[in-house]
């Protein structure tokens, strides 16, 4: 209960095999009786990298970039595209894949 009051803002990281909407849901439930609480969902699209809002070859330049330790900005939770909590070459591989249009799915 304490928790809702002191913190304004809260970032919750979803574990793999739970949905962002379930774990909102719980938490939206929890705050229900709590005064001054907003909460908000907002969902980031693996692969989107600059957060752009599209999925194209820019995330992959980007995403090399950052492989490469420039400094650049990026969307932590959108540069992990196949969702196994790294973040490697393995996802820029699959990245490229995705926009090469092979049979593969991001996340």
């Amino acid at each position: 209960g304490q928790f809702f009051q002191a913190c304004p803002s809260v970032t919750v990281k979803v574990k793999k095999d739970t949905t962002a909407a379930t774990t909102f849901a719980a938490l939206k439930e929890k705050a229900a009786n709590k005064d001054n609480i907003t909460l908000e969902l907002t969902t980031t699209a693996r692969g989107d990298i600059n957060g752009d809002g599209e999925i194209s070859i820019s995330d992959a330049v980007l995403f090399a970039q950052y492989l490469a330790k420039w400094t650049v900005e990026i969307d932590e939770d959108a540069v992990d595209t196949n969702g196994d909590g790294e973040i490697n070459v393995a996802d820029l591989v699959l990245l490229a894949q995705y926009l090469a249009k092979w049979d593969v799915e991001l996340g």
